[in-house]
């Protein structure tokens, strides 16, 4: 195996490793307790940045408003998406689970476009290399 190849393994596996933990260590980011605060209508009550209906606290989930993994473009660097993950709480929503549904399936559609452009776009520079030479 080349070491390229081990590399990529290592790259992956890291990432596979490093996302969850750093997506659980953001629970604990202060302005993220700052947005739900923030949203607090009432005792156990906060208002859903999108609908603006009224929820519980179990009812609703914290949301960037930035995506944390652009759509366009998918996982970028470790840089950018650590910036986005601990972001101010400016930048977080808090939006009801049905929002969330809604919002999540609209996303998983969009990245699932882009993704299908981008692999079409290398299969095509690489029939297009295959014919320069």
């Amino acid at each position: 195996m080349s070491k390229k190849v081990k590399h990529r393994d290592r790259a992956a596996a890291l990432k596979a490793f490093l996302v969850p933990v750093l997506r659980r260590a953001s629970y604990r980011w202060a302005p993220r307790g700052e947005a739900i605060k923030n949203a607090r209508v009432g005792v156990g009550k906060y208002k859903c940045a999108i609908c603006e209906s009224i929820v519980g606290a179990k009812e609703f989930t914290v949301d960037h408003t930035i995506h944390v993994v652009p759509i366009e473009t998918g996982f970028d660097n470790w840089d950018g998406f650590i910036d986005r993950l601990f972001c101010e709480a400016d930048k977080f929503q808090i939006i009801c689970k049905s929002c969330d549904s809604t919002k999540t399936l609209a996303e998983r559609d969009l990245r699932k476009a882009f993704r299908q452009a981008r692999k079409a776009q290398e299969e095509e520079n690489e029939s297009t290399k295959d014919i320069d030479g």
